[in-house]
């Protein structure tokens, strides 16, 4: 185990970031197990992924996750479970991706303060993009992330045998967190991203490469939010999932969420057409599937409807390759610039 870094939002605010490089199944359910103060919630994916861990998936509380489980209902179920917790519990591991990390912080928040919580990520996507937001998200009315609450975990354990169980596919997707930080905030960044994906396009895992990425990624993530700053594709990102209903994977919808920002940063004339077909050329290479017809993958009148209920948008404009501004974008021009994008026009 190493600590990487401590980050702070306020002085009484920090998140500590824990790197296992070396770590096994066995040492990690041991370590938990261990601990007389904790409590863990568990993704019950992560269980019929990693066979190995049942002994703390005996001691541990399941939760179906994906992006349904944030809402109201399961913030009120989870109520129910902390309560019954020992007066002794000080900590609550979370272990499990994005969606569940949020659920369980929103809760721990908003009712459930002097209980901390160690973040243990199990995905490409959410232990690259860490938990920088200041803000734990739950959705609401159909619409994705419409509650939040201040604040971030006391602990980040990012561990990388939990990828065994993905496929080569969705580490290469997951890098376009990575990208869109190098695209938005530090060109130099952007060699190791190119470094990794490279190995990854033709299925090939270079594990120290990628422990090298994840690293310095966080480094730069944390580095960003002490600005309190959206990265490139998130705005978007969000507003896609929501117009399919939540049909759409997360890591899909940021994908196809920084084109769409790169597109509008074309359009209002801030990046030549030359950066805009280079972000096109590395996103096709992560897996972004520009080929079908858009209207296949997401619900336009829904997405138009939400853009124009906004009346504007923050998003993070990006003004060249490692450069970018956060700005707010009215609706009616960002609907513009998507019905050119979409119908040519």
């Amino acid at each position: 185990m190493k600590e990487i870094f401590t980050y702070s939002v306020v002085k009484e605010l920090q998140t500590r970031c824990f790197l296992f490089l070396g770590e096994r199944e066995s040492g990690f359910q041991d370590r938990i197990l261990s601990e007389e103060h904790t409590y863990t919630v568990i993704d019950t994916k992560v269980k019929s992924a990693i066979a190995d861990l049942q002994t703390l998936y005996r001691k541990a509380y399941p939760v179906s996750a994906g992006e349904h489980c944030k809402s109201i209902d399961r913030v009120f179920e989870l109520y129910t479970v902390l309560q019954t917790l020992s007066p002794r519990a000080q900590m609550i591991n979370v272990i499990g991706g994005g969606a569940l990390i949020d659920l369980v912080g929103y809760a721990l928040a908003t009712s459930f303060q002097d209980l901390k919580m160690r973040a243990i990520p199990t995905t490409p996507f959410s232990q690259l993009y860490g938990f920088y937001q200041r803000s734990f998200y739950i959705h609401f009315d159909r619409k994705i992330n419409q509650l939040s609450v201040f604040g971030i975990p006391h602990e980040l354990w990012i561990i990388p045998f939990f990828l065994k169980a993905f496929a080569v596919e969705d580490l290469r997707k997951a890098h376009v967190v990575c990208f869109a930080t190098a695209l938005g905030f530090e060109e130099r960044f952007f060699y190791l991203v190119e470094r990794s994906l490279s190995l990854l396009i033709h299925n090939q895992t270079n594990w120290t490469v990628f422990y090298e990425l994840l690293r310095e990624h966080h480094f730069l993530r944390a580095k960003c939010s002490l600005e309190h700053r959206l990265i490139p594709g998130e705005s978007m990102g969000i507003l896609l999932q929501t117009a399919t209903g939540f049909q759409m994977d997360f890591v899909d919808a940021f994908i196809k969420g920084l084109m769409l920002e790169a597109y509008i940063s074309f359009k209002l004339g801030i990046i030549e057409e030359s950066t805009l077909e280079m972000i096109r050329k590395t996103l096709s290479q992560i897996g972004l599937e520009d080929r079908l017809p858009p209207q296949r993958q997401v619900d336009l009148q829904t997405l138009f409807s939400l853009i124009d209920e906004k009346k504007s948008i923050k998003m993070q404009v990006i003004k060249g390759f490692g450069l970018s501004q956060e700005t707010t974008v009215s609706a009616t021009i960002i609907e513009h610039i998507l019905k050119e994008y979409y119908f040519g026009r």
